[in-house]
């Protein structure tokens, strides 16, 4: 195992109240940044942890599509690779969620910077113009893509999945079914399990609206095949002994996608005796600062990837698309699609 010294220990912050291990759950979206497509933004200054300022790069290909691009802001030598997500529904939403300074989740980015990670900023074709799982798989390929530019530049082999809404949903994804690759998962207010989330939802009387599922694949799962494609894509149902440690964060009055998704996730690791932990931010909705807050979330955060980064293997020569760790007993091995082709994995 290789010593993190870039990433700095950080004491864990006195304010405990904002810890819960309840069944927490979440997944919605915070608001996808303004970007202009084929426009490349200006260098978002960052300071870095030396007192110098670091600026991300430019626009970077993984893939031949537009929205298969990221951008990196280097971080230490040895450093960590932080592949952030950004949320949107799985169908907005730009990378600006973490590069853009004005964005309330920018004081996350310029933690991770600050403790020395390479951070990666992703972004992905949406899932309404692109069939499922083309989603998840720009993610993986992403993710690749920027570990291995990172590293040959000189940062180290931890590799962290962070993501928000249906950012945190494509974050843990990856780590539940790459767990050779992810060291650490963070999951802000991010839907975990797509069976459960509308029922969740109509328990809490909460508006309608099309979330989740419906967004993903085009419609509610309600028939047996239907459902098993659902639990095949729901980070909940993938998980297993061999999964990274990861860390939920929610608020308890989110009605973009409910509380309880939280639990749904730790649960399920819990289970099966991997690290995991809940920060429930009583009276929060789906994303505020409160999640990022330098004072008491973001340290917790912090604290937590520094204690569970561990070294991980270099990155896959190829693509793999996920496939299933136990498939349920009632459906076949691999789900098919019942309309046209959207629900294979």
């Amino acid at each position: 195992m290789h010593t993190h010294a870039v990433i700095r220990a950080r004491a864990l912050p006195a304010l405990l109240a904002l810890a819960g291990v309840a069944l927490a759950g979440c997944a919605g979206e915070s608001p996808p940044a303004a970007s202009v497509p084929g426009v490349t933004p200006p260098p978002s200054p960052v300071t870095a942890a030396d007192g110098a300022v670091a600026e991300w790069t430019e626009w970077l290909p993984y893939g031949a599509e537009e929205r298969q691009r990221m951008r990196v802001l280097p971080g230490e030598p040895g450093g960590g690779v932080a592949v952030l997500v950004h949320g949107g529904s799985w169908r907005a939403g730009s990378a600006g969620t973490y590069v853009d300074p004005g964005s309330t989740m920018h004081a996350l980015t310029r933690g991770l910077h600050d403790d020395g990670w390479w951070v990666v900023a992703v972004e992905y074709r949406f899932a309404d113009r692109s069939p499922w799982p083309t989603t998840a798989r720009d993610v993986h390929s992403a993710t690749r893509a920027g570990v291995r530019w990172a590293t040959e530049r000189g940062a180290g082999e931890t590799l962290a999945m962070l993501g928000d809404s249906a950012g945190g949903h494509l974050a843990s994804l990856e780590g539940a079914t790459h767990p050779t690759q992810v060291d650490a998962v963070v999951s802000y207010y991010g839907l975990h399990d797509f069976t459960t989330s509308q029922a969740q939802r109509e328990a809490r009387n909460c508006p309608t609206m099309n979330v989740g599922a419906p967004n993903v694949f085009g419609v509610q799962p309600t028939s047996d095949e239907q459902l098993a494609v659902a639990r095949h894509w729901s980070p909940a149902h993938r998980v297993g002994p061999e999964s990274p440690p990861m860390m939920v964060l929610h608020g308890t009055e989110d009605c973009v996608v409910p509380y309880e998704q939280a639990g749904e996730l730790v649960g399920a690791l819990t289970l099966h005796g991997v690290p995991a932990e809940v920060i429930t931010l009583p009276g929060e909705g789906h994303g505020s600062p409160a999640f990022v807050d330098p004072e008491t979330t973001l340290p917790r955060v912090l604290d937590f990837l520094a204690e569970h980064s561990d070294p991980v293997v270099a990155p896959p020569t190829q693509d793999r698309t996920p496939t299933p760790t136990s498939p349920p007993s009632s459906a076949p091995a691999e789900p098919t699609s019942p309309t046209a082709g959207e629900w294979r994995p």
